[in-house]
């Protein structure tokens, strides 16, 4: 049973690349769901992945960050669309 959400968290930075499965299993042991929160097409990609494979910890959000916002909006929108049953 879930008691805790951690609303903005960065699953997909590479910071976690190698301790990601510690953190899933943190996760789980403190039964916390983490938003992980996308900073590009790329991220939001591998946020759908990290949902599909650990989704009793992982809610997925896909967005563009300010710091990426010369990504392709068109390209992003489909991205969207194609994977709204997913997000």
């Amino acid at each position: 049973m879930i008691t805790l959400i951690d609303a903005h968290v960065h699953l997909t930075d590479e910071d976690f690349s190698g301790l990601l499965q510690p953190a899933v299993n943190m996760l789980r042991s403190l039964q916390i769901m983490a938003v992980s929160v996308s900073m590009d097409m790329i991220t939001a990609s591998k946020n759908l992945e990290l949902a599909s494979m650990y989704s009793d910890v992982v809610i997925p959000f896909v967005g563009i960050h300010p710091w990426s916002a010369n990504e392709n909006v068109d390209a992003f929108k489909d991205f969207v669309s194609k994977n709204a049953g997913r997000i």
